[in-house]
């Protein structure tokens, strides 16, 4: 099996050895991350609504109480439950966005007609300039914008629209994606397609060959979660929970850490966890004070220290934030990279004065499942590999890979079909959007936690 890595570590090294002649407890601190979310829902913010009015958005609505005018009931429902009506404005969009002055107009969405207009604006779709209005002076942050679309780009340039969204992501706010399918029965327009244009028609199919279409829903984080969760109370069975998402530069709602119990086994293989730990000075002997909890007191069983690896089961708690994407796996496994820095033995207090690369062979922690809000896992170390000394290892936990959605597979198409049930180049859209979800978080430093670990080898 091939593994991938959930995520990369630093991992501070000490070893101590003679030359402490205090008396004085040394204090190991595990201190964790800081987990940067702006928790506060917005108490009546302006919600700006705006629907893609181009033909293609017709076949939706020529089936009648289709899911798609559904969803556009429930749109304008729940947004009426977050805010009063006149902190509310809607707008139709193809090639720049123009307002509907009034609610009434957004509701002719569910008619042919609305979609039907001789206006040169709405021949094509540029979703990359309703979103640069929407999010044209976002310095307000009590604002939510809401764009309902079939993701179908002017000339299949999603890039236009990742790139919108990248200094969006780059701040503190969020982009939330609905993915909705619906009847329908008219003609799919776009020049990426083969022959630009075709017929599709959902009488016949099963639902999951049914047309997808897609709220883009931008705001801070806890408005795009108030939004989602008013869409599910007004309707708990049109849209399913998988495809309710949520790209953001932090994915947990409290840093993870070792979770250590008077239950958990005292021994593994070729490490004893210990309740006290000592390390030796010119007069006497220092105790290592650490948080037992969450800092983990490990000692290496020199009668197994020539086994290939010497390992111990821990447990660290997970809280990931709701509608983000989940940490990568394969086959349920996860695996975690250190990178590596060595204290001077002659230090009292494990100050580090080089650095140096320790590949995994050294110390790796597997992430073996997760269940509720804890991840099961094994720490292994080679000890042979190791001097005599203390060492106190802070793994800081760094996201890097995630869990991809079936749906970004199964719904995509690309330029060359002609499959009304797919979007195309959808697949290419979400992964952008997540590789600035990820250049986001490098540049604001996430962690989603630290494991803090005291292994001595005699």
């Amino acid at each position: 099996m091939t593994y991938k890595p959930l995520a990369a570590i630093t991992i501070f090294i000490a070893l101590t050895a003679t030359g402490c002649p205090s008396q004085s407890p040394i204090s190991l601190n595990c201190e964790p991350p800081k987990i940067n979310i702006d928790n506060q829902k917005s108490k009546s913010p302006t919600i700006d609504i705006y629907v893609d009015t181009t033909p293609s958005m017709e076949g939706y609505v020529t089936v009648p109480n289709s899911n798609y005018v559904q969803t556009i009931q429930l749109v304008d429902s729940a947004a009426n439950a977050m805010t009063a009506l006149k902190n509310r404005n809607y707008y139709s969009f193809g090639i720049e966005p123009r307002p509907l002055n009034d609610r009434s107009n957004f509701l002719k969405a569910q008619l042919p007609g609305f979609y039907q207009l001789t206006d040169k604006n709405f021949e094509d779709t540029r979703i990359d300039t309703a979103i640069n209005a929407a999010i044209t002076g976002q310095k307000n942050k009590d604002k939510i914008s809401i764009l309902i679309t079939d993701l179908y780009q002017q000339e299949s340039d999603i890039a236009k629209v990742t790139d919108q969204l990248k200094q969006y992501l780059e701040g503190d706010y969020a982009v939330g994606i609905l993915a909705i399918r619906s009847q329908f029965q008219g003609w799919i327009y776009d020049v990426g397609i083969a022959g630009g244009k075709f017929r599709y028609d959902t009488t016949k199919v099963k639902p999951e060959q049914y047309r997808p279409f897609y709220l883009i829903i931008l705001g801070k984080y806890p408005d795009v979660v108030n939004y989602f969760e008013q869409l599910k109370n007004l309707d708990k069975n049109l849209f399913t929970e998988e495809q309710f998402m949520i790209f953001y530069h932090q994915i947990v709602s409290q840093p993870s850490l070792l979770s250590i119990s008077s239950n958990s086994p005292r021994r593994g293989n070729g490490l004893l966890r210990q309740k006290t730990m000592w390390v030796t000075g010119n007069q006497r002997k220092n105790r290592i004070k650490v948080d037992p909890e969450t800092v983990e007191l490990l000692g290496v069983d020199e009668r197994l220290e020539n086994s290939n690896k010497n390992s111990i089961d821990n447990q660290a708690s997970y809280y990931p934030l709701p509608y983000t994407l989940p940490l990568a796996s394969e086959g349920n496994i996860f695996t975690l990279d250190p990178i590596v820095e060595i204290f001077d033995k002659s230090q009292n207090d494990f100050t580090p004065v080089k650095s140096v690369n320790l590949t995994a062979d050294i110390f790796a922690i597997t992430i073996l499942n997760k269940e509720a809000n804890m991840m099961n896992m094994t720490s292994e170390i080679d000890a042979k590999k190791l001097e005599s000394g203390t060492y106190f290892i802070q793994a800081n936990l760094i996201p890097y890979q995630f869990q991809e959605p079936n749906w970004w597979t199964t719904w995509n198409t690309e330029a060359s079909n002609q499959d009304g049930s797919k979007t195309n180049k959808l697949k290419n859209f979400l992964s952008e959007l997540k590789a600035v979800m990820l250049k986001a978080m490098e540049s604001k430093q996430t962690r989603v936690g630290k494991l803090c670990y005291v292994i001595q080898k005699n």
